[in-house]
């Protein structure tokens, strides 16, 4: 699992993509919907989750095939108390990796 800190403009770019998936209903929110659900592209975690909801949320990643980043989720989603995410539409998860990596 990679920590990133992100960028004003980075931060702003990857809610924009949230916001989208949010729209298309492509969002899986918290740490055990993000566990049982299925289809998940892209796993967003904050850093202040506890060691065992960043540990489950690593297996789930492994489980799916995909990636588990971890970001101040605060910074990128409106609602405060959110600490996970998880991404089912490929496009945006990858516009946001895109995003999180570029330099």
């Amino acid at each position: 699992m990679m920590r990133y800190s992100l960028s004003p403009e980075k931060a702003s770019k990857i809610s924009a993509y949230i916001g989208f998936a949010l729209k298309s209903r492509a969002v899986v929110i918290g740490v055990d919907y993000i566990r049982a659900a299925k289809g998940i592209e892209l796993i967003l975690a904050d850093e202040s989750l506890s060691p065992n909801s960043l540990k489950r949320l690593r297996r789930a990643a492994e489980a799916a095939g995909t990636e588990c980043v971890t970001i101040p989720v605060a910074e990128v989603f409106p609602i405060s108390s959110v600490k996970a995410l998880g991404i089912r539409n490929v496009e945006l998860a990858k516009a946001i990796i895109n995003t999180i990596e570029s330099k």
